[in-house]
C-alpha cells in the first residue's frame, strides 16, 4: 500500500505483524529480491542466463542496497553424500587433518573422503548403506518354479523371463525350491556361464543364463532406473531392502582410512561423535602438526554449539534435517566469513528452537551485527524481538486489510502501542484449567531410532498432546518416525513445502486435502449459470485453470514465456491474466461477476459476492475458506 520507509544500515530490523500483513512483501520480494537482481546484472549475459531470473519488484526506487543474503528455512537440499560435516566443511579440515597428523595415513585428504572414489568404501561407493533384494520376499520357497515360486517383476509362471530358468533343463520345476540343494540353489540364485534356447515370438533364441539375484541387481541395482516404467520400479521396490554396509559398517570410508586412527579415534569415530564431545577431544590435540588443523575445525564446531546444534554429529545426512536445523547450519557458514557490508535476511529463524536456545541466535544476530552487516528478520517472537535496535511492524491485519507500515521504533515503544503485535506483547495466556478425559491409549514400546533409547510411551487418544524438549532430545523422532511407522493410518501435517505446478492454487490444495472434488464448490467458478453450461457441455473442470482448454499458451499459470527474451515469465495481459480462456474469464456469474474476479479477490469479497446470490453452496465454499485460514 504504497510503503515508504528508512531502514537503518548497520543495525539488526526486525519485521513484525500478523500473517499475511506484508512482512515478507517487504523484506524478501521488494528489498532482498531487488539486491539480488541488481547483483546478476552485473554479471555477463553467459551467466546470467544461468542464474535465477528475478522480476523486477513493483517499487518506485530502493537506494543504497547492499548485496542480500538470504537465510531462509528451504531445506539444505543435497542427497545422500550430503552430512552436516560436508554442508559445514568442517569434514575437509578433519580429512587433512587425519592425512597429516594420523597414524597409518592412507595417502591425502582425498583419501578420507567418502565422495572420491581414492577414500569412499568400495562396496556401497561411500553411501554406507546397500540396497539388496530380500530373497523371503521375492522367492516363495513352498513353492516349485511351475507353481509360481519367482515373485520378481516379470517372472511370471510362463513368461519368456520365467523360462530362463523353468526351460533351462538344470532345475527340476515341480520340487519345492526349499528342497533343493545346496548347488541347485546357488545356482538359480547367482549362476552363469551358458545360455538357454528360447522361443521368442521373433524366433529362437540363445540367451544368458543369469541367476536370479545376479539379474535383477543389473536390471533394478547397478542401473539407472529412470527408463523403466514407474509401475516395474514401483514393483522392484517392494523386494528390496536397505542394510547398513557390511564392509564398511556404514562409515562410508574404505579400509585404509578406517585403519587411521588419532589418539585412538578413527574418521568414523569423528564422524559418530555429537559436535559438542568433538570439540573436546579436538582440544587435547596440541602437537605442532596437527595443533593448528585441530584449532581450526574446533573453531567452526564451536559456532555450531554456539547456536545450539552442539547434538549434531558431522555424519548426519543433511536431508534428514528440519527446516530450522538447516537455516542455522547456512548462519554457521556466514558466521566464519570475513565479508562485510553485507545484508542478512532471516525468516522466523526462532522457528522449531527451544526457548533455551533463542537467547543463543539472538546472540548470532548481534555478532552478525558487529562484524558490520544490516541484519533483516522476519519474526514472531519477542526474545528476538527484543535483540532488534529498530522494529518495522505491518498490518493493521492481514491480506487486503494489511500492507501499511503502523509503527516503526524500538522494541519498547512497540510494546505500548494500540496494534494487534503491541497488544499481543502484553496479553499473558493463562494456563489451561480444565483438560478433557482420554478416549483410550495408543502405545509405543521399545523406541530406539537415533537417540531414542528403548523408549516406552504412552499416547493419549482424543486428546491434544504436545511433545516438547530441547532441540535434538528426540521429539521428531519419536512422534514423525516412530509413531507414525508404529500407527500407519496417521495423518502426518509437517512443513514441508507444498509441491505443485504452477497453475496450483489454494483453491486445489484443498482439493488435495479431501474436500469437493472440484477444489471449492461450483459457484466459486463463475456461478451456477457458468456449472451449467460446463456440463451441457461435457467438460468437466471447463473453468479450472488445470485444464487443456487454459488461456493460449498460458497453460493455467496467467503468464506465458516469451522465446528467446530473458527474464522472469511475461504476464499476460490484464483482460488475460487470470489464466482462463477468454470464453471463461468474461462467462458472467449470477451477479455478472466474472469467475476470474471472483478467485482473484480476498476470501471476504468472494463470499459477499455469493451471499448475494443466496446460494446453497456457499456454507461450503465458507467452511473451505476459514478452514484454509484457521478460523
Amino acid at each position: 500500500r504504497d510503503v515508504s520507509l528508512r531502514i537503518p544500515k548497520g543495525r539488526i530490523t526486525v519485521f513484525t505483524g500478523v500473517s499475511g500483513s506484508g512482512k515478507s512483501s517487504v523484506v524478501f520480494d521488494t528489498i532482498a529480491v531487488e539486491s539480488q537482481r541488481q547483483l546478476n546484472e552485473t554479471f555477463t549475459s553467459f551467466l546470467r542466463n544461468r542464474l535465477p531470473k528475478y522480476e523486477r519488484p513493483h517499487v518506485e526506487s530502493v537506494e543504497d542496497l547492499s548485496v542480500a543474503i538470504v537465510i531462509d528455512q528451504k531445506p539444505l537440499g543435497g542427497n545422500v553424500r550430503s552430512t552436516v560435516g560436508t554442508a559445514t566443511d568442517i569434514w575437509s579440515v578433519l580429512r587433512v587433518l587425519f592425512s597429516r597428523y594420523g597414524t597409518p595415513s592412507a595417502g591425502g585428504a582425498t583419501a578420507y573422503s567418502f565422495n572420491d572414489p581414492a577414500g569412499m568404501c568400495p562396496e556401497c561407493d561411500g553411501v554406507g548403506r546397500t540396497v539388496q533384494l530380500d530373497l523371503d520376499r521375492a522367492i516363495d520357497w513352498s513353492k516349485s518354479l511351475n507353481e509360481g515360486a519367482l515373485l520378481l517383476p516379470g517372472l511370471s509362471v510362463g513368461s519368456w523371463e520365467w523360462n530362463l530358468y523353468g526351460g533351462s533343463g538344470r532345475f527340476d520345476n515341480d520340487l519345492p525350491l526349499a528342497e533343493y540343494g545346496e548347488e541347485e540353489r546357488r545356482l538359480l540364485l547367482y549362476g552363469s556361464g551358458f545360455t538357454v534356447r528360447l522361443d521368442l515370438r521373433t524366433g529362437s533364441a540363445d540367451m544368458k543364463f543369469e541367476g536370479v539375484v545376479t539379474r535383477f541387481e543389473r536390471l533394478y541395482l547397478k542401473r539407472d532406473t529412470a527408463s523403466l516404467s514407474e509401475k516395474r520400479r514401483e514393483a522392484a521396490a517392494r523386494f528390496t531392502v536397505e542394510r547398513v554396509c557390511g564392509s564398511c559398517g556404514g562409515a562410508r570410508l574404505n579400509a585404509a582410512a578406517l585403519a587411521t586412527r588419532i589418539h585412538g579415534l578413527s574418521p568414523a569415530d569423528y564422524g559418530r561423535m555429537e559436535v559438542a564431545e568433538l570439540v573436546g577431544v579436538l582440544e587435547r590435540i596440541d602437537d605442532p602438526v596437527g595443533g593448528p588443523i585441530a584449532a581450526a575445525a574446533r573453531e567452526r564446531l564451536e559456532r555450531l554449539v554456539g547456536i545450539g546444534l552442539g547434538y549434531l554429529s558431522l555424519d548426519r545426512e543433511t536431508t534428514t534435517l528440519s527446516g530450522g536445523e538447516g537455516q542455522r547450519l547456512k548462519m554457521v557458514r556466514h558466521l566464519g566469513s570475513s565479508l562485510t557490508g553485507l545484508t542478512f535476511v532471516f525468516d522466523e529463524p526462532s522457528v522449531g528452537l527451544h526457548p533455551r536456545d533463542v537467547g543463543r541466535l539472538g546472540d548470532l544476530l548481534v555478532r552478525l551485527r558487529d562484524k558490520g552487516n544490516t541484519v533483516l528478520v522476519v519474526e514472531h517472537d519477542p526474545d528476538v524481538m527484543a535483540v532488534a535496535d529498530h522494529v518495522v511492524d505491518m498490518g493493521p491485519r492481514a491480506g487486503a486489510d494489511g500492507g501499511h507500515i503502523v509503527f516503526e521504533g524500538p522494541f519498547e515503544r512497540l510494546r505500548e502501542t494500540d496494534t494487534l503485535t503491541g497488544r499481543s506483547l502484553r496479553r499473558r495466556t493463562p494456563v489451561k484449567g480444565a483438560v478433557r478425559s482420554p478416549t483410550g491409549q495408543l502405545p509405543v514400546h521399545g523406541a530406539d531410532l537415533h537417540n531414542l533409547k528403548g523408549l516406552d510411551v504412552s499416547f493419549p487418544a482424543g486428546v491434544l498432546t504436545a511433545v516438547t524438549g530441547v532441540a535434538g532430545s528426540g521429539k521428531s523422532t519419536l512422534v514423525s518416525r516412530v509413531f507414525t511407522a508404529a500407527y500407519p493410518d496417521a495423518v502426518v501435517i509437517d512443513q514441508s513445502a507444498i509441491t505443485a505446478s504452477s497453475p496450483f492454487d489454494p483453491r486445489l490444495v484443498h482439493r488435495r486435502a479431501g474436500h469437493h472434488p472440484q477444489g471449492v464448490r461450483p459457484g466459486e467458478r463463475g456461478g451456477r449459470g457458468a456449472v451449467q453450461l460446463q456440463l451441457r457441455r461435457g467438460v468437466r473442470g471447463l473453468l479450472g485453470p488445470w485444464r487443456d482448454l487454459d488461456g493460449p499458451g498460458v497453460h493455467g499459470s496467467g503468464h506465458r514465456d516469451l522465446p528467446g527474451v530473458r527474464g522472469p515469465p511475461v504476464p499476460r495481459r490484464r483482460a488475460e491474466a487470470p489464466g482462463r480462456r477468454p470464453v471463461d474469464r468474461g462467462r458472467p456469474g449470477d451477479d455478472g461477476g466474472a469467475g476470474g474476479r471472483t478467485v482473484r479477490g480476498p476470501r471476504t469479497a468472494a463470499e459477499a459476492a455469493h451471499a448475494r446470490r443466496g446460494r446453497a453452496h456457499l456454507p461450503h465454499a465458507r467452511a473451505a475458506a476459514q478452514h484454509a485460514l484457521g478460523r
